[in-house]
């Protein structure tokens, strides 16, 4: 029964990263980043989403909630537990405060 768990929280999360990932994807394809961007640089990194529109801003946000949302989803079916979908969104809200700091 842990085991299930485990692996339900496991999957769930790689769901949701693959989510928010092609959500990222989508973001970058609509307001790509300026020539020379250095992703490894964090000024750089702050200028460009400084620069992203609002509705950038919006999809990013959406991505994070279906991605939050599905992962949790179907940790909580295949682990038979809520469980599961509570360590996927308690990971998920941490990794979120985590990269606002980050990045303001």
């Amino acid at each position: 029964m842990i085991l299930r768990r485990i692996g339900a929280a496991t999957l769930g999360f790689i769901i949701a990263a693959s989510i928010v990932q092609v959500e990222e994807l989508v973001v970058h394809q609509m307001y790509p980043p300026p020539p020379g961007y250095n992703m490894r640089n964090i000024e750089a990194v702050k200028k460009y989403v400084a620069s992203l529109p609002p509705a950038a801003m919006v999809i990013v946000l959406v991505g994070q909630l279906a991605g939050a949302f599905s992962g949790s989803w179907i940790a909580a079916k295949i682990g038979r537990s809520r469980v599961p979908a509570y360590v996927i969104g308690g990971l998920l809200l941490v990794l979120g405060i985590v990269s606002a700091l980050v990045v303001p």
